[in-house]
């Protein structure tokens, strides 16, 4: 009888010593309970507009933009916004991009022609993401537009402007 009761609490501890090593191998990161991805599935095709330069110059101003017929829904007055293209666009042509500034003495509106870039998704990552259309325009202190590349989450670095020649 000693020898089955023996043979059981070396059983238990050996199960306990299991557990253990599993929970504190979870417990470090070292293996995930389960995978969750925290990225956003897919965004759909948009112009993000960067305005900050802009509105810290014209204090009460407000900025507006609209690209293939399709409007921002905001205030006019958030430094950094954008604006969703219709779903069934053709994204691999450039469509109007229409700005409006607001600076409560005058209203200036510009328009340009954008074509939205790719951004190739994470095929094989442990969260795969999904190619995405998108473009970054700034709307510089004199309410020039820059544009600037896709938004892949980088900072916006704008094209330079041209300077005049001599």
């Amino acid at each position: 009888m000693r020898a089955g009761a023996e043979a059981k609490r070396l059983v238990r501890r050996a199960l306990a010593a299991t557990v253990g090593v599993v929970l504190a191998t979870l417990l470090a990161g070292c293996a995930p309970l389960f995978v969750a991805c925290s990225m956003p599935d897919n965004r759909p095709p948009h112009i993000t507009i960067a305005a900050s330069p802009w509105l810290q110059l014209h204090p009460g101003g407000t900025v507006h933009a609209c690209y293939a017929d399709s409007c921002d829904d905001e205030d006019g007055t958030r430094p950094s916004f954008e604006v969703l293209a219709p779903r069934t666009l053709d994204l691999r042509k450039e469509h109007d991009l229409d700005v409006t500034l607001d600076d409560q003495t005058s209203t200036t509106r510009d328009t340009a022609q954008v074509a939205l870039q790719l951004v190739p998704g994470q095929k094989g990552a442990a969260c795969p993401m999904p190619d995405q259309w998108s473009r970054q325009v700034l709307i510089a202190a004199d309410g020039r537009l820059q544009m600037g590349g896709a938004d892949d989450g980088s900072l916006l670095v704008p094209t330079p402007a041209e300077t005049p020649g001599p």
